[in-house]
């Protein structure tokens, strides 16, 4: 009990400041801009990535979205926001803070966020994605930009790969992690506890949660 307090104790002791909201970065000049956002989850602290597309109708797509700032309002000013998209069903907090301030836009979803995001009015989702269909036949038009990939075969989790054509990046949000010692400068003994039980440092990996919750290994492969 006592080495189970003293272990609590360290991994809790993470820092408490974290900037909320990393600057705007471009990625692909005039094309893809990113800004990581800090996530609270499993008891730790970490970013996640909010990704902005500029798409060939100068309309532009947000990816994964972040909380909304007063920089984030004014790098898009004179940037319709055309669609909002949640591509994963833990990549979909902010998404209705993003359609009240851009309530024009269309709300795609992947599978299953129509489930978990109770904030979320559903008559305000547009379209699901399922590989290169979306309800509503709208993939007459983003069928221009991206193409789509459901990854199937989990039971936890569902995401929607998705390739901007005209750059050739691929979006992914927990198919693929990254985590370097650059990721966390802040020193959190949480994360890097399960970095080490994940085996996730300086190696590209799935996020946990696909690694454990194979419904069907077969139809995972596929997606792969």
């Amino acid at each position: 009990a006592i080495l189970s307090f003293c272990a609590y104790k360290y991994l809790a002791n993470k820092p408490t400041v974290y900037k909320q909201m990393l600057n705007i970065e471009e990625f692909v000049p005039g094309e893809i801009w990113t800004r990581d956002y800090v996530i609270h989850y499993a008891g730790t602290v970490f970013y996640a990535r909010c990704t902005i597309l500029r798409m060939s109708n100068n309309k532009y797509m947000i990816h994964s979205p972040s909380p909304i700032d007063d920089a984030f309002k004014r790098f898009l000013l004179n940037k319709p926001i055309e669609y909002i998209f949640a591509p994963g069903n833990y990549h979909y907090f902010n998404v209705a803070e993003w359609h009240r301030e851009y309530p024009g836009a269309k709300v795609l979803i992947a599978p299953g966020v129509e489930q978990k995001a109770h904030n979320l009015d559903s008559a305000a989702i547009y379209g699901i994605v399922h590989d290169n269909f979306v309800d509503h036949d709208v993939h007459a038009v983003l069928g221009v930009d991206f193409e789509f990939t459901l990854v199937r075969g989990f039971r936890e989790i569902n995401e929607v790969a998705m390739l901007h054509k005209k750059t050739a990046t691929l979006l992914l949000v927990d198919v693929m992690e990254y985590l370097t010692p650059e990721y966390d400068p802040y020193g959190n003994r949480m994360l890097h506890f399960f970095w080490f039980l994940f085996r996730m440092h300086n190696r590209p990996l799935p996020a946990p949660e696909y690694q454990f919750s194979f419904k069907h290994k077969k139809i995972a492969k596929q997606a792969f």
